[in-house]
């Protein structure tokens, strides 16, 4: 009878888990246990994507916030660098050099001024471009343009041409005729070939401040730009000495 034990136990516990109270019992323990389990699983998932949303639409905020800054920056800087340039040019290309040879200095005061404000924003928004050097070069040949325009004509021009023609990259004999006094015919079509030529630069500086990398967006690391280098001289240094003696 003793070997029929076991048997015996194990139909009744079968009975037993058949029984509905227990099955009842066991759902509830069960229902208990993996309900809140799952509704927490849930809920943290549910709280995972919520906070990717939440940084995605702060990320998103932050990116037009800069989007919209850097159009600000640029489309200021782009402004003040055409309208001051732009003064100074057609300044220079209608002034009455022959009565009033000084006739450029509130032009160019006004452009200098204009200048350094430009300089500094270039260096503070694009710290990691070369908008520097090249603003710097361009300003530094403005600044040739006018001591050449204001000099005495004659071998006292020789420095600012050949300044000049090493910055544009040409011959001194396509803009000597600024040697020449300002009622020589020559000195006017050079006189406009220079604003002409500076024009195409001012262009080039523009296209580079609109691609330019912002230094203000998140994560950017400013990098210091080299310092400004004069425009290279012409391999002639006395391009005007050289015009007088053909004339």
């Amino acid at each position: 009878m003793a070997t029929d034990d076991p048997p015996r136990k194990r139909e009744w516990l079968t009975e037993l888990a058949r029984h509905p109270a227990v099955l009842l019992i066991l759902t509830a323990l069960l229902t208990g246990l993996l309900v809140p389990l799952v509704t927490r699983q849930w809920e943290r998932h549910d709280k995972a994507v919520e906070a990717r949303r939440a940084d995605n639409a702060r990320e998103l905020e932050v990116r037009r916030a800069e989007n919209a800054k850097e159009l600000e920056v640029k489309t200021a800087l782009v402004r003040q660098i055409g309208v001051s340039s732009a003064r100074f040019l057609a300044a220079a290309e209608t002034a009455d050099f022959v009565n009033r040879p000084r006739a450029l200095d509130n032009a160019y005061r006004e452009f200098e001024e204009a200048s350094f404000d430009i300089g500094s924003q270039l260096a503070a928004y694009f710290p990691s471009s070369m908008l520097s050097r090249r603003w710097g070069d361009f300003a530094y040949s403005i600044r040739n343009a006018y001591n050449i325009l204001v000099a005495r004509p004659g071998r006292a021009r020789n420095l600012w041409l050949s300044r000049l023609s090493g910055y544009f990259r040409v011959a001194p004999i396509n803009l000597d005729g600024l040697c020449f006094p300002a009622e020589n015919d020559v000195h006017a079509t050079d006189l406009r070939k220079l604003v002409l030529r500076f024009q195409e630069r001012e262009a080039v500086v523009v296209a580079s401040v609109v691609e330019a990398g912002f230094a203000l967006r998140t994560g950017a690391r400013p990098k210091t730009s080299r310092t400004t280098a004069l425009p290279p001289l012409s391999k002639k240094k006395y391009p005007c000495t050289e015009a007088f003696k053909k004339k």
